[in-house]
């Protein structure tokens, strides 16, 4: 199986044709042709996707296509495509290693979303506190001020990044820079905890009190985000009745047209007739011409009306999307500010046990100078 994302701009209104194209392009590109394919339309946050999935085995000599260099021949017929429909090209398109560092694949989104994560704020959050440091200390320092530790992976060579929650994030990934220049500034892993020891530090700083307030917190953001949600679950079912509504139309129409298409046709000998002084050839092409041209006609209308669809889902979706980012920058400082606190006392703690320390070395240093001076010699 091989199996195909088809992603538009966020902002521009793509016909089904144009997915068609792309599909089409994609399968001879990859040597794809005369496979069978299956094709998915799906729409969220208010954006409309499309998925295709092709066989790879040849029925007829039962082996699979091979497909070579896929990545850079997507990479080239993408382009084409923005070319082709006028749209403003991605800077990664225009220059691979100009490509945004906050940028993520499929997988690492899918990830994120199963676990409530916003990981384009991580990866901010983590290049933040990369472009203030300039040594290891400094660097774990910014993590912890920020709810993140520092670890060693189970290759003992990978660096790892924690949050307050777990979660791991690899250093490298999350920064898109060489591995040489994170360990030139970091200096490698060797002194580093395991990833289980900072999720057992992790543990010993998350207390009850933390885990109520965060809680607290997450109820009071979804009572602020309820409306909001209820709008868009209102709005998604009127749009699927205007859909069940024409399609029952269309079918209608479909019904009606194709009885009158087939009444066309005469039966018994006279088809025999009809063939000798061509009158089926011309029926039949008229047919022909006709179906495609109902066909055509209800796609477009199934267009146009998602495409009004998708306007009213957008204009939503902005709100929602601004909800999500304010709800994210208002746990993110929540964490902060607790890291930050913990951190504090952390800190406070390690000053005041030196300062014992100090205190009793110093008493202690006095009780031997008065102990030398109360000798008496014999």
């Amino acid at each position: 199986m091989y199996s195909l994302s088809l992603s538009p701009p966020k902002d521009k209104d793509v016909s089904t044709d144009v997915f068609d194209k792309a599909i089409d392009s994609t399968e001879k590109k990859l040597g794809l042709d005369g496979q069978p394919r299956l094709v998915i339309f799906h729409e969220k946050h208010g954006r409309r996707h499309a998925h295709c999935v092709w066989s790879r085995t040849n029925i007829e000599t039962m082996t699979a296509v091979d497909i070579k260099h896929d990545h850079l021949k997507l990479k080239t017929l993408s382009k084409s495509i923005f070319l082709e429909q006028g749209w403003a090209l991605p800077q990664g398109l225009r220059d691979y290693t100009k490509r945004s560092p906050f940028d993520f694949n499929r997988e690492e989104w899918q990830a994120a979303a199963r676990k409530d994560i916003d990981l384009k704020a991580v990866r901010e959050s983590i290049h933040e506190c990369w472009g203030i440091s300039d040594s290891k200390a400094s660097f774990e320092y910014a993590l912890r001020e920020c709810g993140y530790w520092l670890a060693k992976g189970d290759k003992k060579t990978i660096l790892i990044i924690l949050d307050i929650k777990g979660d791991s994030f690899p250093l490298r990934r999350q920064l898109k820079i060489k591995a040489q220049n994170i360990e030139a500034r970091i200096g490698g892993a060797k002194d580093l905890p395991s990833i289980n020891e900072a999720k057992e530090e992790i543990k010993k700083m998350l207390t009850p009190v933390f885990e109520k307030q965060f809680a607290q917190l997450r109820a009071q953001q979804e009572i602020h985000a309820a409306p909001l949600i209820q709008q868009k679950r209102d709005m998604i079912k009127t749009h699927q009745q205007q859909r069940t509504h024409q399609k029952e139309l269309q079918e209608s129409r479909w019904s009606t047209k194709e009885h009158k298409r087939q009444s066309r046709v005469h039966s018994g000998l006279q088809p025999t007739l009809d063939k000798i002084n061509k009158r089926y050839w011309k029926v039949r092409k008229l047919n022909e011409k006709e179906t495609w041209s109902c066909l055509n006609r209800d796609q477009e209308q199934r267009d146009l009306l998602i495409s009004q669809q998708l306007d009213e889902r957008q204009a939503i979706q902005e709100d929602i999307d601004k909800l999500r980012v304010l709800h994210a920058h208002e746990r993110q400082d929540f964490i902060k500010g607790f890291s930050e606190n913990q951190f504090m006392k952390e800190e406070l703690e390690n000053l005041l046990s030196q300062k014992i320390l100090h205190e009793q070395q110093f008493y202690a240093d006095q009780e031997f100078q008065l102990s030398d001076e109360n000798e008496i010699d014999f």
